[in-house]
């Protein structure tokens, strides 16, 4: 039921495009929704990207015949290319992407990563949901350098961090806040890992002090140590999300995560004195992996 009524939503939009961000944990709601609205309206060209339809797209393209076309690189960069793709009806020269030409799957070459993230236009958040009770997601960097098995980041990134100067990322809250009547008090930062820059992150902690918001964030268990971690206290951080995946050092090696679990409980002390909730993930189930 609730399939239908956000099918019926985005046709009431009247678009000729529809555009979703392909991620594991909703990827059957994308496969579902896509569907419905490919059965009401054929001619509505159905596009995703993000690292799930990144990772299976010529899968994905042969199983699922309503999805058009997938994009493999940053949306920001190749999306009017495929807009003009599209009014062309000649996908041909289009960067970046994964296509159909008469049942055939064709792959278009990569098109660049974004070099400078404060040239993207900042975002429209006067269209935030007028019940998010203060809470608001931003960016402030892309990707990650670290090489865990388990995971598409580093692929779909190519192995590379990029960030937004810290004037753009002050700009951008002050904006948040303007727009919000600064009701914005509590801002997820949504990176894959915030804390990939030491020197960076402490700088930025510095100005966020100048904010009065509270924020959570990811980051990797060794890129953190005491002093920034109070740092990250005092500019508002409330809770970090932390990836260990595994109590044995032996998966850590086979996974490529190679984490020292030695230091688990100190930093976890320290994140607490700091009244830092941290978040842990893990995984189970790796080849070699014994029930111990």
């Amino acid at each position: 039921k609730n399939m239908e009524t956000m099918a019926e939503y985005i046709l009431d939009k009247s678009p000729d495009i529809v555009g979703f961000t392909g991620i594991s944990s909703t990827f059957h709601d994308l496969l579902f929704l896509s569907r419905l609205i490919k059965n009401k309206n054929n001619n509505i060209k159905i596009i995703s990207g993000g690292p799930q339809t990144w990772s299976l797209s010529e899968k994905i393209l042969e199983k699922f015949p309503w999805i058009d076309l997938i994009c493999t690189g940053e949306g920001e960069h190749n999306i009017l290319h495929i807009i003009e793709g599209f009014e062309k009806n000649d996908l041909t020269d289009v960067p970046g992407i994964i296509y159909r030409n008469n049942d055939i799957i064709l792959q278009n070459p990569d098109i660049p990563l974004i070099e400078d993230l404060d040239r993207l236009p900042l975002l429209n958040y006067s269209l935030s949901p007028s019940g998010y009770e203060g809470k608001i997601s931003m960016e402030t960097s892309r990707g990650c350098p670290y090489n865990c098995i388990y995971c598409s980041t580093s692929q779909f990134w190519k192995h590379r961090f990029r960030a937004k100067s810290i004037e753009r990322i002050c700009k951008e809250i002050s904006l948040i806040q303007k727009i919000t009547g600064n009701n914005t008090h509590f801002i997820n930062f949504i990176d894959d890992n915030f804390t990939t820059n030491r020197n960076f992150t402490m700088k930025l902690c510095k100005e966020l002090q100048k904010f009065d918001i509270t924020w959570d964030c990811s980051a990797r268990l060794d890129t953190l140590d005491e002093e920034l971690i109070t740092e990250m206290s005092l500019s508002g951080c409330r809770a970090i999300f932390l990836g260990i995946e595994s109590g044995s050092p032996g998966i850590q090696k086979y996974i490529n995560k190679n984490l020292n679990l030695q230091t688990v409980e100190p930093l976890f002390e320290l994140m607490l004195k700091n009244n830092i909730k941290p978040t842990v993930s893990f995984m189970y189930g790796f080849p070699g992996e014994t029930e111990e």
